[in-house]
């Protein structure tokens, strides 16, 4: 399976809204953030670069690393998508230091971060 990762910006923000309202359980971290603080990072502490991984065109993860090192993340897949998730976490240049988003891929993809130290 082939993904792509792209920043949201103001032509993708109400597709990824859609995507989160879905996942509405699990994504109001995400929706807080966005409706508080929009999708680029600032000053604010809880500010993000908000990101989409794609496949097939298709959204099937939503994801931002907060300025505090939260990483607030909404997918449809797991293991899949790991690798491309931490590269792009590594790229914001922020220290990870927390995880929020549905139990099942947090805790997988936290066991996954500890295999990479």
């Amino acid at each position: 399976m082939k993904f792509s990762i792209e920043k949201v910006d103001p032509s993708s923000q109400q597709e990824v809204i859609c995507f989160l309202q879905k996942h509405e359980n699990y994504a109001l971290f995400l929706l807080g953030n966005l409706a508080a603080h929009g999708v680029t990072l600032s000053e604010a502490p809880n500010s993000a670069n908000f990101q989409i991984i794609r496949s097939s065109q298709k959204i099937v993860a939503v994801f931002a690393l907060t300025r505090r090192g939260n990483l607030l993340v909404q997918a449809s897949l797991q293991e899949s998508i790991f690798d491309i998730l931490l590269q792009a976490c590594l790229a914001e240049k922020v220290p990870l230091t927390g995880l929020l988003g549905e139990w099942n891929f947090c805790s997988s993809f936290w066991k996954f971060l500890k295999t990479k130290n």
